[in-house]
Order: C-alpha cells, then sequence, then structure tokens
C-alpha cells in the first residue's frame, strides 16, 4: 500500500466518522435515553467493559498507538512488511477516528445543552 493511499483511507475514514457521530451516535443514544431509561446503567457498565478491554482508562490513543507502534517495529523486517502496512492502515483507522469522534462528540454535545 502507497502512503498516498492510506492518506485517501484517512480521509475516507475521517468522512465515515463524521456520519457515524451524526446520523447514528448521536440520535441512538438520545432515543435509547428516552425510551428505555431502565437500560441505562446495563449499558453504561457494557461500554465500561469494552472501554476496559482497549484501555481507555490509560487512554483512549493506547490500543491505536499500541498497533502503530507494533506496525513500526514490523517495518524493520522485509518479510513482514506487508503486515506492518496492514497494522499501520488499521493504527491510523482508529487513531484517526478516535480523535474525529472525540472532536465531534464534544461540539454535538454542547450545541445540544444549548
Amino acid at each position: 500500500m502507497k502512503p498516498s493511499h492510506v492518506l485517501v483511507w484517512a480521509l475516507i475514514l475521517t468522512a465515515v466518522t463524521f456520519f457515524a457521530v451524526f446520523v447514528i451516535d448521536g440520535p441512538v443514544a438520545f432515543a435509547v435515553v428516552r425510551v428505555a431509561p431502565a437500560l441505562g446503567p446495563v449499558i453504561n457498565a457494557l461500554t465500561g467493559a469494552v472501554e476496559v478491554l482497549f484501555a481507555f482508562p490509560l487512554s483512549k490513543f493506547a490500543s491505536g498507538a499500541v498497533v502503530l507502534l507494533a506496525s513500526i517495529v514490523l517495518f524493520f523486517f522485509r518479510l513482514r512488511r506487508s503486515t506492518a502496512w496492514l497494522l499501520l492502515f488499521v493504527s491510523l483507522s482508529q487513531l484517526t477516528t478516535r480523535l474525529v469522534a472525540g472532536v465531534l462528540k464534544k461540539r454535538l454535545f454542547a450545541s445540544a445543552a444549548l
């Protein structure tokens, strides 16, 4: 995979993240809270478990950073370059979507509070 392809995919994933935050995530979260408030504790418990699994208490970027580091290490091994490119793609996808989703959610919820 060429570096230009990585950039194109990063831009595509950024656009998909915008779509997911504005069209799916926010409206679904608001609908669940209004329709079934009793599900709140269950959803929070499941979300907490997933956050621990992906090291979010450490940093929301931790899992992406670990995969990025693994891809950088694999670039030094000629036979593992294709795996390194794959891991680079996965890590940049994760880091980009985390960054964009975090910024969008802050703006989305700040405007909803007004």
